[in-house]
């Protein structure tokens, strides 16, 4: 929480642009809509106080990628000439377009909201 979901603690810069697109496949990536996700499940599991501030300040920072229609993709990591050598397939291939709209991060995203709303229901919802 004090990096901010993206930023250092030092002097608040972001630490990597590429922290604020959504990742699809994730594999092993971070992102800030996989930061705020796992916030808003560990506010449910422990039953703690949601930082409701640093998710509103996230949702902001995803707001380039947000459609009517969803999440958009950001970034991939998979890259078959990369130094790994990845391997790829149709349907990863399929499910993975940089600028399309993505349904599982669509759906990420509604349950960081549900529970930011279930934090503050009596402050104003998102």
């Amino acid at each position: 929480m004090e990096h901010r979901l993206v930023c250092t603690k030092q002097n608040g810069n972001i630490i990597n642009q590429d922290w604020l697109l959504p990742c699809f496949p994730r594999f092993f990536e971070y992102d800030i809509l996989r930061g705020m996700s796992y916030l808003a499940e560990w506010s449910r599991r422990r039953n703690k106080a949601l930082p409701a501030e640093l998710l509103i300040e996230g949702m902001q920072r995803l707001e380039p990628v947000l459609e009517a229609d969803g999440v958009r993709i950001g970034r991939q990591v998979f890259d078959p000439q990369g130094p790994w050598g990845g391997h790829t397939f149709p349907l990863l291939e399929a499910v993975a377009g940089i600028g399309d709209v993505s349904p599982y991060l669509t759906r990420q995203l509604e349950r960081v909201t549900e529970r930011i709303n279930l934090g503050n229901s009596c402050s104003t919802k998102i």
